[in-house]
């Protein structure tokens, strides 16, 4: 019978490599072959431990989809629940990591570059892009029209 101390240290490097979630810690040790009954014992050991920290991985994921891939709250959310974090976690992260100022900042930001790169002669053409274009990096439509409407194509 397999013990849990084999998949330990494999698991300790993977979380010790950037942030995981329990999710993720999961879905490698199924791929590393665990044995179901010992998984549940594996992730408590790694959460007992402080390998693992689900808000924490809720922070670092919220700040650096925000600033890396200048994602908005609808995206980061959706990609928070697919990862399986309870919702009072996503709402804890998104709240402590995405400082307002800033969030109106890059969405004035991308959508000023958005609408120079498209060079579009007509401007109502080019606010429709930028607005579809903010939408599906995750900024809620009231404010993407909000910004829209502040600025001139």
């Amino acid at each position: 019978m397999e013990s849990s101390k084999f998949y330990l240290p494999k698991l300790m490097r993977f979380c010790a490599y950037r942030e995981r979630c329990v999710q993720e810690v999961s879905q490698k040790l199924y791929e590393l072959g665990c044995p179901e009954e010992l998984r549940e014992e594996v992730i408590v050991e790694l959460l007992d431990q402080d390998f693992l920290n689900e808000e924490r991985y809720a922070r670092s994921y919220v700040g650096g989809k925000f600033r890396m891939k200048d994602w908005g709250r609808i995206k980061i959310r959706q990609g928070l629940r697919a990862k399986q974090i309870d919702e009072k976690l996503i709402e804890f992260a998104l709240q402590e990591e995405l400082e307002e100022e800033d969030y109106q900042k890059t969405l004035r930001e991308l959508a000023k570059k958005k609408g120079a790169l498209l060079g579009l002669s007509d401007p109502h053409e080019t606010r429709e892009k930028v607005r579809n274009y903010l939408i599906s990096k995750g900024f809620e439509y009231d404010e993407t029209d909000r910004v829209l409407g502040e600025i001139r194509f």
